[in-house]
């Protein structure tokens, strides 16, 4: 990535996402018991179109995978601000 903005927005979310693994491999949060699966939500947002928002998305996935040292990363991409298209893979 050639933007330096996107470098570090990068690396601020493998971070928290990173440290809210932590926390939950520690026994969960406020009490719960520690889910099998984490799930998260992800908001990204490209004022030019999809394409930046969903490579900035697919990186943070091979960076939080790189960091856990395996591939169990999944995942979706939902754009609520517009229909699919007959020919979007998104």
């Amino acid at each position: 990535m050639e933007d330096e903005r996107a470098r570090y927005a990068v690396q601020d979310a493998v971070g928290d996402l990173l440290e809210e693994v932590r926390r939950m491999s520690r026994g969960g949060t406020y009490g719960r018991p520690r889910p099998e699966t984490l799930q998260v939500a992800l908001s990204a947002s490209c004022g030019a179109g999809t394409h930046r928002s969903v490579a900035i998305v697919e990186r943070i996935k091979q960076e939080l995978e790189n960091a856990l040292g395996r591939r169990t990363v999944s995942l979706r991409i939902v754009h609520v601000h517009r229909s699919k298209g007959d020919h979007d893979p998104y």
